[in-house]
């Protein structure tokens, strides 16, 4: 069936139907299984957590309220699904010290970004998104790649503003570092 709007959608999903719910759920179900995948790191267990989320909403979405896009309402449900699942594994962490950080050439790997193809850009940043904390990869995914406001982030993730500002601010220091990282020869050739 044909919706003329997503917001049609969400109400006869609301109201129960299937058909409409399983539309809304194709529009997001990539971004979803992407949050997942950034905070367990595992396919099969973000394949899991994603279909978990999607159950979740469905037998919950009585509750959706519409103060919120639908898409944050759900993401939401997917990421308490996936740090429910993540808090009964210990989960590694690191800190990059200030030092570190600022000695980063953020000119330099932006230069040689820029000289890269498309399909080695989106590999490289694949591969640098792959090597970041978690929780550094959620909130750039979140932010530039679903294009969420930072209010809606921290809807999403149940972080303050400034809380999400902080971490978008230190995420991209890392996301700057861990590229220079894998590109360190791409980076010498050109300087």
């Amino acid at each position: 069936m044909e919706y003329s709007s997503e917001h049609e959608m969400v109400e006869k999903a609301i109201g129960g139907d299937l058909s409409a719910y399983g539309q809304l759920i194709n529009q997001h179900q990539e971004m979803a299984f992407a949050i997942a995948l950034r905070i367990v790191r595992l396919r099969e267990d973000a394949e899991e957590i994603t279909q978990d989320a999607f159950v979740k909403a469905w037998k919950n979405r009585h509750r959706y309220r519409g103060t919120a896009k639908f898409s944050t309402w759900l993401y939401r449900i997917v990421y308490n699904t996936a740090i429910s699942k993540t808090r009964k594994v210990q989960l590694y962490s690191s800190e990059m010290d200030d030092e570190a950080i600022g000695q980063i050439n953020f000119t330099s790997v932006q230069e040689s970004m820029g000289q890269l193809a498309e399909t080695e850009r989106k590999q490289y940043l694949n591969e640098a998104l792959n090597n970041l904390l978690p929780d550094d990869a959620l909130v750039l995914n979140l932010f530039y790649l679903a294009e969420n406001t930072v209010e809606e982030v921290g809807v999403i993730t149940g972080w303050s503003q400034n809380n999400v500002k902080v971490r978008l601010h230190r995420a991209r220091k890392r996301m700057y570092k861990a590229l220079e990282n894998i590109l360190s020869s791409e980076v010498r050739s050109i300087l």
